[in-house]
């Protein structure tokens, strides 16, 4: 990817172009962030490890980290040492500057010595989900060259071990550190944790004790090949629209973006102790929970290896969390599980949402339950290292609740008709476009499908419709491809939802397009229901008559359980558009 230089970036507004200096006000949705804008930092040159290591400087004794269903909690001091025991390891079993090593599993303290090891080494870390198949695996490991993947024994009901013997039968009649398979090539080492010795496998009990002085001076030797704008992570896209592909991301891109993050969240001036119980697999969790906490010295609380809303309530009693991080599915989730009246939530005092907006309703009861003072949204993309667009403790409660936010500092941004091309009107929507530090470096080993998303002017190309206001506040209307066509009207689903949000028995709602041979398509509200609430369709139907445009009503409303859902929390629609495509033949 060509690299934009950061020092013309000082022009800052809203419907602002400047080419040469000099500023001309116009009625498109362009802005661009500079410093001044809710921040005054500067862009940072410091590694991931460079971060750690100042941070346990700064707060040796401070509690660090807390994994409550494993009842395991480390200062910075402790668990810096312990990174620094498993970087030498993987050392000593092969890996090096600039090779990729995968993390398989759900929220343990191992990942996150894996995430800091694997950095301090100058290696790149491969994300790969807990909830991820065989298949999805080979190709993630295979795609991606990994040279040791760092794996749980198991997680729910899935064998780790035998789900690696799958893609790599090698392993059960390999030494460790000496796999050979035809279908992964790169791989030679696999380190797991958590379950007995298998074998073929380093443990990493053993691994973070097998060091040695000459390792210490390979280590030194990484560490110092080691630049900011060499490649962190890798972490795979959900695959929702097609096969996953590996978004890179450099030190200086996730580094400059939680330190921008965390200014405008207060973290510089707010001790607070988060509840995180979003993946450390996906983004949220490996940059805007583990990285921005790291960064700032801040405690972060995992409640459970996976989103259960039970132990996050517990969480937050027993740690005494002051902010939670997490998609709106989990607040709503939390808020109505019964341990919420049995247990103390009222130390929370902010809420993150990534992914979506939160409702309104679920704002007013987490006023009334939690004492809840703030909610604080983010807009962004893996792609964007991920935060483009969030509101602030100086937003209106409209602001906040209605958009997310304003840019990021040192981005640009502007909203395009994606038919032609060009820049809409203030107001109008379109497909949001994002430029600048944070844009990821490009698709491992896919230089095409980086410059199908990434065009010659260093524009990402989102895939998500939004407008801008005056101000430069963004609003998310949806995603292109959940745009619903009904005679030749284009709709998009969040408006609906909002509205449908408020009837007094709805817990959530996805509203989706339905094939119809007279219409095109026909829309579809799938509602899950309050614990305790009782509806029926024509009730909701009723609710939104004379409230919104009559083509905006839904002809079909169904009612579910639970929706299929992402690792990260998100509603996957696509799974919702297959169910129910032959509706109409019910």
């Amino acid at each position: 990817m060509g690299k934009r230089s950061q020092g013309n970036l000082e022009e800052t507004g809203v419907g602002y172009k400047s080419s040469s200096g000099r500023r001309t006000e116009t009625s498109l949705s362009y802005c661009r962030a500079s410093p001044a804008d809710n921040c005054a930092a500067k862009l940072i040159r410091k590694t991931i490890p460079d971060v750690l290591d100042e941070t346990t400087e700064k707060y040796p004794d401070k509690e660090c980290v807390v994994f409550s269903a494993d009842n395991e909690r480390r200062t910075f001091r402790r668990f810096k040492e312990e990174v620094d025991r498993l970087a030498l390891g993987l050392v000593r079993t092969g890996v090096r500057h600039g090779d990729r090593v995968g993390i398989w599993g759900p929220n343990t303290l191992e990942w996150l010595h894996t995430q800091y090891a694997v950095a301090s080494i100058g290696a790149i870390l491969v994300n790969i989900n807990a909830a991820c198949r065989p298949a999805e695996l080979h190709h993630i490991t295979a795609k991606a060259g990994v040279k040791t993947l760092v794996s749980a024994s198991s997680f729910l009901t899935q064998d780790y071990y035998e789900m690696i013997a799958e893609i790599c039968p090698s392993i059960t009649s390999s030494l460790a550190g000496k796999l050979q398979s035809p279908h992964l090539p790169d791989m030679e080492s696999v380190v797991m944790y958590g379950g007995e010795k298998r074998p073929g496998v380093y443990v990493m009990d053993d691994v973070m004790s097998m060091g040695t002085d000459e390792d210490m001076k390979v280590l030194k030797a990484c560490r110092g090949k080691l630049g900011c704008d060499d490649a962190s992570n890798m972490i795979f896209t959900s695959g929702t629209t097609g096969t996953p592909k590996g978004v890179v991301l450099t030190h200086f891109k996730s580094v400059n973006n939680m330190h921008h993050t965390g200014l405008r969240m207060s973290f510089d001036k707010i001790d607070h102790v988060s509840c995180a119980p979003v993946p450390l697999a996906h983004i949220f969790g490996t940059n805007i929970v583990s990285l921005l906490h790291i960064l700032f010295g801040r405690k972060m609380v995992f409640p459970s290896p996976s989103f259960q809303a039970g132990s996050t309530v517990k969480a937050i009693n027993d740690e005494r969390c002051t902010m939670m991080f997490g998609a709106p599915t989990m607040f709503i989730a939390v808020l109505n599980h019964e341990w919420v009246s049995q247990y103390d939530v009222t130390s929370m005092r902010s809420i993150f949402v990534g992914a979506s907006p939160i409702p309104p309703e679920t704002l007013e009861e987490a006023r009334k339950v939690m004492g809840l003072e703030e909610v604080m949204s983010g807009y962004g993309l893996t792609e964007t290292s991920p935060v483009a667009t969030m509101t602030t403790h100086n937003d209106t409660e409209e602001k906040r609740l209605c958009t997310v936010g304003k840019l990021s500092p040192y981005l640009e941004m502007k909203i395009i008709d994606p038919e032609t091309q060009t820049t809409v009107p203030l107001g109008s929507p379109g497909e949001v476009c994002v430029r600048g530090y944070s844009v990821m470096a490009g698709y491992w080993g896919q230089d095409a499908k980086t410059r199908e998303v990434i065009d010659d002017e260093d524009w990402l190309h989102t895939g998500d419709v939004g407008s801008m206001d005056s101000e430069g506040y963004l609003r998310i209307v949806g995603r292109i491809k959940d745009m619903i066509i009904r005679g030749g009207v284009n709709i998009y689903p969040t408006e609906i939802e909002n509205f449908i949000y408020t009837h007094p028995a709805v817990q959530e709602v996805q509203v989706i397009g339905i094939p119809d041979s007279y219409m095109g398509e026909e829309l579809c509200a799938v509602v899950k229901l309050k614990p305790g609430e009782d509806t029926t369709a024509e009730d909701i139907k009723a609710f939104c008559k004379g409230k919104i445009s009559h083509y905006k009503i839904p002809r079909y409303i169904r009612f579910v359980q639970e929706y299929p859902m992402t690792g990260s929390g998100k509603i996957q629609k696509f799974k919702l558009r297959e169910q129910w495509k032959n509706i109409d033949e019910e």
